[in-house]
C-alpha cells in the first residue's frame, strides 16, 4: 500500500511546463512532490526544452545537461546500479528520449505523469519501464 503522502498527487493532470497541483508535467511533478513533501528545492528546467515538441538535438542537450548537472554540489547522489530504490528517488527513464522523470514510492513502484494522463502510479518492473531507467538519484 502506499504512503498517504501519494494521494495528493496521483491524478494532478498534465500539464507542459506545468509546476502546480493544477497541473504539471513529468519533471514538474517530481520537483512538486520534493519540495512540498522534502521541501527539497530542485532546479527548474523548462528553459532545455525536454518538451514534447523539442527537437531530437535539444532532448540531446537536455540528457547532456542533466549528466553535467553536478547533483553532488547540491545534496543528491547517483544510486550504482541494482542498488535498491527508496521512497522519494528521482528516477530518469528514457521515454521518448532520455527525458522522463519519476518519483520512486518504493523499490519497485514509481508516481509519474506524462501527456495525455494524468499523474499515476506504476509498477517499475513491467515490459514498459524495466529497461528504460537512466538513473537513480537520492537526496541526502
Amino acid at each position: 500500500m502506499p504512503p498517504a503522502w501519494v494521494n495528493g498527487y496521483v491524478g494532478v493532470p498534465y500539464l507542459e511546463e506545468g509546476r502546480t497541483a493544477s497541473g504539471c508535467d513529468c519533471y514538474g511533478l517530481v520537483r512538486l512532490v520534493q519540495w512540498q513533501e522534502r521541501g527539497i528545492a530542485m532546479p527548474e528546467l523548462s528553459h532545455l526544452a525536454y518538451r514534447k515538441r523539442a527537437t531530437p538535438e535539444e532532448r540531446i542537450a537536455l540528457g547532456e545537461s542533466i549528466k553535467a548537472y553536478d547533483a553532488a554540489a547540491v545534496g543528491w547522489t547517483l544510486l550504482q546500479p541494482g542498488e535498491p530504490m527508496r521512497e522519494f528517488d528521482v528516477i530518469w527513464l528514457r521515454h521518448g528520449g532520455p527525458i522522463h522523470f519519476g518519483v520512486a514510492i518504493d523499490r519497485r513502484t514509481m508516481l509519474h505523469v506524462e501527456e495525455g494522463a494524468d499523474a499515476v502510479l506504476e509498477r517499475l518492473d513491467t515490459v514498459q519501464w524495466k529497461n528504460r531507467i537512466l538513473g537513480v538519484y537520492r537526496h541526502a
